[in-house]
C-alpha cells in the first residue's frame, strides 16, 4: 500500500485537507515531549548505587583476567602423564548437586 501526500482518507480532517496529527503524550510531559523539570531547563542525572558501581568493577576485573591458568593446565597435564593425576569423584558429585540446588 503506497500512502500519497494529499490523498487524505481522514473524517477527522481539517478544512485544509490536512489529518489532524496528534502525537501520544506521557501523563507529566509538556507539549514539547520534555519532562517538567527538563521543560525549566535543568538537565538529567543518573546515580549509580554502590551495588552498581560493585558489578562494574568485578565486570571489569574479570575481563582483565587470563581465560587460561597456564600454570594450572601444565601441572595437571604433568600429573596425567606420570599417572599421579587422582579424581575425587565424591567432590566433584557433591559440587554438581550444590550448583544444581543453587540454580533452582
Amino acid at each position: 500500500m503506497v500512502i500519497e501526500p494529499g490523498n487524505n482518507t481522514n473524517p477527522q480532517s481539517s478544512a485544509t485537507g490536512k489529518a489532524r496529527q496528534e502525537t501520544p503524550r506521557v501523563e507529566g510531559q509538556t507539549a514539547r515531549g520534555n519532562s517538567p523539570a527538563n521543560a525549566a531547563g535543568d538537565a538529567d542525572s543518573v546515580s549509580l548505587s554502590d551495588a552498581s558501581r560493585a558489578i562494574a568493577k568485578l565486570e571489569a576485573s574479570v575481563i582483565e583476567a587470563p581465560d587460561i591458568d597456564r600454570a594450572k593446565v601444565a601441572a595437571v597435564k604433568a600429573a596425567i602423564s606420570a599417572g599421579d593425576y587422582q579424581i575425587d569423584a565424591q567432590a566433584i558429585a557433591g559440587k554438581i548437586q550444590r550448583q544444581e540446588s543453587q540454580l533452582g
